[in-house]
């Protein structure tokens, strides 16, 4: 699962203690950012005080536009941070070196980079897993990894997952597709049967056509509870591909590795009004889990 739910050993667990905090550093790094840039507007050049305030603003937007569209989520903690540099830099330019506020200044800089420069490794790595070019078998079983759902309904980061499926069923019909996905925190339906409906009813997709796994509670479960309904129905041999969002991919094949299923991927793209918040929150996920 993507966006995992439940326990307390789930990711969403973990985002319900903390994603107040997250609000609370994001309005602390971005009162940091436009004191900042305030106090040194005078002080430097009009050109070069334009381009850190401008990257400030783009960082604090995105997460304005996340947390008014899909709530908070720690995945706005690493952006808040990443905030700091362009002013802590403007400022160490605009103060005097030696002077207290220069010196705390510099040091926020030096971790803000410092922290975008870690990310943005494990950025490219999560990256290089949606590039890598795999044949997708005309008999694939497409195992789509499940998420949050509200209200019965798909989120639209899992409904670009369902898209993608979806499209390439109807490339070649020979195709199924497995939805994986355990109970949703309502209890009123589970997140397969939710997906199910959304692609026999959005997707146009046949019934006949969609496994469901309605017991999962994260990613592993996903990927060994599907594996294992392959193997009952008598279709472990076809091709299991992954289906998941493309942050989601590289762990979710690290995953299928290390439970010995042999899997290629395929990533669905997020909306852009989570996109930054989700690659963040995974790559913090994937150093947790390690």
């Amino acid at each position: 699962m993507g966006e995992e739910r439940g326990t307390i050993n789930t990711l969403s667990a973990v985002e319900t203690r903390f994603a107040r905090l997250a609000v609370l550093l994001f309005v602390l790094c971005s009162a940091y950012d436009l004191l900042l840039l305030a106090y040194v507007f005078s002080r430097i050049d009009l050109a070069f005080w334009l381009i850190p305030t401008i990257l400030c603003c783009i960082v604090i937007g995105r997460n304005l536009r996340c947390l008014m569209s899909n709530g908070p989520t720690i995945g706005m903690a690493p952006l808040a941070l990443f905030s700091l540099a362009p002013a802590s830099i403007a400022a160490t330019w605009a103060l005097t070196p030696l002077y207290l506020p220069w010196i705390l200044a510099t040091i926020v800089a030096v971790f803000s980079c410092a922290l975008s420069a870690y990310f943005a490794c494990w950025f490219d790595k999560l990256a290089d897993a949606c590039h890598r070019e795999s044949r997708i078998a005309n008999d694939a079983v497409l195992v789509v990894l499940g998420g949050r759902i509200r209200d019965g309904v798909p989120t639209l980061t899992i409904q670009q997952r369902l898209k993608v499926a979806a499209d390439l069923w109807k490339e070649s019909p020979q195709r199924t597709i497995l939805v994986t996905g355990g109970d949703t925190p309502d209890g009123s339906t589970t997140e397969a049967q939710s997906m199910y409906r959304w692609l026999v009813e959005v997707e146009g997709v046949s019934k006949t056509a969609i496994l469901l796994e309605p017991h999962a509670d994260d990613t592993v479960e996903n990927i060994v509870f599907s594996s294992e309904l392959l193997r009952e129905k008598g279709l472990a041999s076809r091709q299991f591909c992954i289906v998941t969002s493309n942050y989601h991919l590289y762990r979710a094949l690290e995953i299928a590795e290390n439970q010995g299923v042999e899997a290629v991927g395929v990533g669905a793209p997020v909306p852009a009004t989570s996109s930054w918040q989700q690659w963040c929150r995974e790559v913090m996920v994937s150093r947790a889990k390690r």
